[in-house]
């Protein structure tokens, strides 16, 4: 078979090379048919027997082969294979602060929440559109009234050491979230709740009065009862568990690096193998804390880290290494005024001169950078931002001035500040040692400066500012961001409930109307009836003046040019951008 093959092979290079002679052709076949294969010694002698002619045409023809059965194999490889993500890669994000704990219901600061998030996962989560969908949960349903919840676990679902999830754990992470964070909005909501179960895969949350809101509540992530049942309560912020957990997220706790010094500065997962979705292509997850921006950009620029939530590329990295995704996230910017540790502003006159006498539009276009807009009041985005715009504040500043006279304060010729009975009008703004943050405060101190208002910045480092401000509320005014999540519900932020730690009431704003409001616009299905409270409330918050609102803007996110598929658009909260980590991947392989 071979010597017939090459035979009609020779054939047609003889027709190619020396015409149709029949008799060189059949000789040709002849010699081919009834002769051996030539030996390896006989092959070198082509080079005396051929001439300089053939020599040439038999290479070109050599090349042309081998060139055509490498265009063909490539060809039958792309089309016989796909393009798919390759398994194995690693990442390494910059994080500011350290970490005490991965448990989700005792997290708060920025850093604990990332790590929950990486390690835990809820009955419900976010698509990258900010849509509720099942999680851990494979179906899910509300009734009319809102008062009732079943949720249905997916089966033979695992904890990251192997153990079976079950409905009792969802019954024991919600009872513990209860007893632990007392004050907490969670908490609250989940006071008057009653939960039970059928069997492994049915839970059943039924409220006391209906709750618009309560899917959201559904997204914290879940923990073990195997491991936590065990340990007091009030001993889980010290157990080695709190930052070794056993979870159900995508990664699992593989082991974790402290200085000299024992702060923390390295946390390294690895892909748990027992999560309910497919395996991640990222198969190693490091997550390295600073102290503060400088020194995450510092990484960043020495490419010690591939990402960094939260802040812009800066002078001195290369673009051409990285991209900034810009993310919709919900959240504003105010300053917070707290009338119990600086009596002027128990003044209304006070508050509201302040916030008539801010130049929003300046500071944004003048300090921040693109996709950071003016803010008014707490809603950022959708219908309740648009409902609600005709009760705000705008720029002011004869406004500001009258209001300033009204409270008893003056300003003389050439005088520098107002004052009243040689009090000068004056306060310390708080503020995160952070560049966003220090660029606003110093054109607000500018702004108020010029218009006789005198600020003091204090500048805390964002690993202690929940701990040693916000917790004990140790400011007398505090520059901060609150983050609405994707349902709008000001009630965490603004309910009088909410004003001692670890609510988020950071002004300690106090009002029976409003309470009544955001307790009633969270109860109804009718998104008529909500918005009608919503404007009611903002036309309070307005009149009242608690905190001055400043900008809103969208979330940050500086990523390695290699990371690809990360679809997030919207995202509830900072730790969200996370939501899809399983899909992320560096390079590719054909299968």
């Amino acid at each position: 078979m071979f010597r017939r093959i090459v035979a009609r092979l020779t054939h047609k290079l003889w027709q190619l090379f020396y015409g149709h002679d029949e008799t060189n052709v059949n000789h040709a076949l002849n010699l081919v048919s009834a002769k051996p294969l030539p030996t390896w010694r006989q092959f070198t002698l082509i080079n005396r027997i051929f001439s300089n002619q053939e020599k040439r045409i038999t290479l070109s023809l050599l090349i042309l082969c081998l060139i055509s059965g490498s265009f063909l194999a490539l060809r039958w490889f792309n089309n016989h294979t796909t393009l798919q993500p390759k398994t194995g890669d690693e990442y390494t994000e910059g994080i500011i602060g350290t970490p005490s704990t991965a448990n989700p219901l005792l997290a708060n600061s920025t850093a604990e929440l990332d790590l929950a998030r990486l390690t835990h996962r809820g009955l419900l989560s976010h698509d990258s559109n900010g849509n509720l969908i099942g999680d851990l949960a494979e179906t899910w349903e509300a009734s009319s009234d809102l008062k009732t919840y079943t949720i249905i676990l997916r089966p033979d679902l695992r904890w990251s050491d192997g153990e079976p999830l079950t409905a009792l754990d969802v019954i024991f992470t919600f009872q513990s979230l209860r007893d632990i964070n007392q004050n907490s909005t969670w908490s609250r909501s989940l006071r008057d709740i009653k939960i039970t179960t059928e069997g492994n895969l049915k839970i059943i949350f039924t409220l006391k009065e209906p709750y618009y809101y309560f899917p959201q509540t559904l997204t914290l992530g879940l923990i073990p009862a195997h491991i936590w049942q065990s340990i007091p309560t009030a001993q889980w912020l010290d157990t080695e568990t709190s930052l070794k957990p056993i979870g159900s997220g995508p990664y699992r706790f593989k082991s974790l690096n402290y200085d000299q010094q024992e702060n923390l500065k390295s946390y390294i997962l690895e892909a748990n193998p027992f999560t309910h979705t497919k395996a991640p292509h990222l198969t190693k997850i490091t997550l390295r804390f600073y102290d503060d921006t400088p020194s995450v950009l510092e990484a960043l620029h020495q490419e010690a880290v591939d990402g960094v939530g939260g802040i812009t590329i800066q002078n001195g990295t290369s673009s051409r290494k990285f991209n900034t995704l810009s993310l919709l996230l919900p959240q504003y910017t105010a300053i917070f005024y707290n009338s119990q540790t600086n009596e002027l502003f128990e003044n209304k006159s006070i508050r509201q001169g302040l916030s008539y006498a801010v130049n929003r539009s300046l500071l944004v276009k003048k300090d921040l950078p693109n996709q950071t807009i003016p803010a008014r009041g707490p809603f950022t985005w959708g219908e309740e931002k648009t409902q609600t715009a005709k009760y705000t504040i705008s720029f002011n500043l004869a406004k500001a001035k009258e209001l300033f006279t009204s409270a008893g304060f003056v300003r003389a010729d050439k005088a520098e500040f107002y004052t009243k009975n040689g009090q000068i009008l004056e306060f310390t703004l708080t503020l995160a040692n952070q560049t966003e943050f220090i660029t606003m405060a110093e054109g607000l101190k500018q702004q108020l400066s010029e218009v006789g208002v005198k600020i003091n910045l204090n500048l805390v480092e964002p690993s202690s500012l929940y701990s040693d401000i916000i917790k004990t509320r140790n400011y007398q005014a505090l520059l901060a961001k609150e983050i609405m999540g994707l349902d709008p519900d000001p009630y965490p932020f603004w309910h009088s409930s909410q004003s001692n730690a670890p609510g988020l009431n950071l002004a300690n704003f106090q009002n029976r109307e409003t309470d009544g409001l955001l307790t009633e616009a969270r109860q109804t299905a009718d998104n008529k009836i909500r918005l009608e409270k919503y404007m009611r409330f903002q036309e309070i918050l307005s009149a009242e003046s608690p905190a001055t609102f400043l900008y809103s803007t969208n979330y940050n996110y500086t990523l390695d040019k290699d990371i690809q598929n990360i679809p997030n658009n919207i995202i509830g909260e900072p730790a969200d951008r996370f939501n899809n980590l399983e899909d992320w991947y560096r390079n590719t392989t054909r299968q």
